[in-house]
């Protein structure tokens, strides 16, 4: 039986407010002893599931490109050296801002084959509305020097269903993306919890929720 093997890195720079996953801001000086704690039950898991290859790695979060690279590095190095198996692939989730030359090359001489890409919006004001922290134009960008230094497998995510979000807004992210042209496209209706710090602002009248006929619009466009 081939086998999966999901890593979750859980710390972000912020936390956005629509979030209810294990995610954690302001907490960079617990990643030493977080990473200690994950090797360790990497080396566990390992033992325990030896006969199991071992086909693909996904780090997710949180931020998993907001960790130093010499940390990824140590995670990846010890997961592949002791879980059996060929990984033929190896995904990373980044933020926009996170990604620069340094950080492209550290991934590719880890032996990390697939980018998968937080950009949720092509719209400046709906990326404000999620509380995200980087714009469009970075978004695009990113990706474009992703391509360039050779990541032929990217994927990116998008919502729909935000509050003020247009139906000519879901278009021209669809646009966008239609001339990107990414390798897989991920597409989330936005879903809130009671306890985030969004769905307080609704219940509180300070935030408007998408209308759901709006909502199911866009999802057939998908």
């Amino acid at each position: 039986l081939d086998l999966s093997l999901y890593i979750h890195i859980p710390f972000c720079q912020t936390k956005c407010p629509y979030c209810d996953f294990n995610t954690y801001a302001k907490i960079e000086h617990l990643m030493p002893s977080y990473i200690d704690a994950l090797c360790k039950e990497l080396l566990l898991w390992s033992s325990v599931l030896k006969p199991h290859p071992i086909r693909t790695i996904f780090f997710g979060g949180g931020t998993p490109s907001y960790l130093p690279a010499d940390d990824l590095k140590r995670i990846l190095d010890l997961a592949t050296k002791n879980f059996e198996g060929d990984t033929s692939e190896i995904t990373i989730e980044v933020n926009p801002n996170d990604i620069e030359d340094a950080n492209i090359n550290g991934f590719m001489d880890m032996g990390i084959n697939r980018i998968s890409m937080g950009t949720q919006s092509f719209q400046d004001s709906i990326l404000k509305t999620l509380g995200r922290t980087h714009f469009a134009d970075t978004a695009i960008n990113c990706y474009k020097k992703l391509r360039d230094k050779g990541f032929d497998n990217i994927s990116l995510d998008l919502m729909y269903g935000i509050p003020y979000q247009t139906l000519k807004d879901w278009k021209d992210s669809l646009k966008i993306v239609s001339e990107l042209e990414p390798d897989h496209l991920s597409l989330y209706c936005l879903t809130l919890e009671k306890h985030t710090p969004m769905q307080r602002m609704i219940d509180m009248g300070e935030l408007e929720f998408a209308d759901d006929d709006l909502a199911a619009d866009m999802y057939i466009l998908c």
